[in-house]
């Protein structure tokens, strides 16, 4: 079916051009018609190979199907572009074999935009630094970290954005449960707010930033008081 609709296409567009250069400068006539039949003929068999009703093979070793057929196989140098609505249901870019690598592969060399969710089955690379799944989770492992405070005494607390941090006894934070924090510093992106009690309650200090990869803050109305906090990433 896809090579009839192809060929029909193809033959209604170049019979048109032909139809109105023979009638328009040299006269319609049978035998310009016959010519023209034969001339198109000769100009699809130069570039394809078989046709059949789910795919038409070129001579370039490209497929184009309605669904996947794995052509691919059949030689390093062959790939297959497939409207497969059966197996994968996508249409389907599948490169030749024939580099160095021995692994089917598709450049792309100009700009390209992806309008929508874009999924990597494997690794990527950005100017040749790989980027591993296992670098991506060793970031997402840091990603609620949002800053660290500092006391009177000099020791450093971590800040984590994971919901409401209580600095008492029982808690997460019960290390911290006697700390006097007098500064806190936060990570560009990254908004908290300390609050004098426990879950949140009485008086808060809250501060964003937006500018600056580290900004610190001076703790000045509960100075000596924090007893929980409550980070949020805000975005720069």
């Amino acid at each position: 079916m896809i090579s009839l609709i192809i060929i029909a296409a193809f033959s209604f567009f170049i019979f048109c051009m032909i139809f109105f250069k023979t009638s328009l400068i040299e006269g319609f006539e049978g035998a310009d018609t016959l010519s023209a039949v034969s001339i198109l003929t000769e100009k699809i068999n130069s570039f394809v190979n078989e046709t059949t009703d789910s795919y038409v093979d070129l001579h370039a070793n490209l497929r184009i199907s309605n669904a996947w057929t794995g052509s691919t196989s059949i030689s390093d140098g062959n790939a297959e572009i497939s409207n497969d609505t059966e197996k994968f249901n996508k249409l389907m870019v599948v490169g030749n074999k024939s580099g160095e690598t021995g692994k089917r592969e598709v450049g792309i060399w100009d700009n390209l935009t992806v309008a929508q969710n874009l999924s990597v089955g494997g690794e990527a690379s950005i100017d040749g630094e790989q980027i591993t799944k296992e670098m991506i989770q060793k970031m997402k492992s840091h990603m609620e970290l949002a800053g660290y405070a500092v006391d009177g005494q000099g020791t450093t607390h971590l800040l984590f954005a994971n919901g409401m941090q209580n600095l008492t006894v029982g808690s997460m934070m019960d290390a911290w449960a006697n700390d006097a924090w007098d500064i806190v510093y936060l990570f560009k992106g990254w908004k908290g707010t300390f609050y004098a009690h426990p879950d949140g309650e009485g008086t808060s200090q809250t501060f964003t930033n937006s500018k600056s990869t580290v900004e610190s803050y001076i703790l000045d109305t509960i100075k000596n008081q924090a007893s929980s906090y409550e980070i949020a990433w805000v975005g720069y």
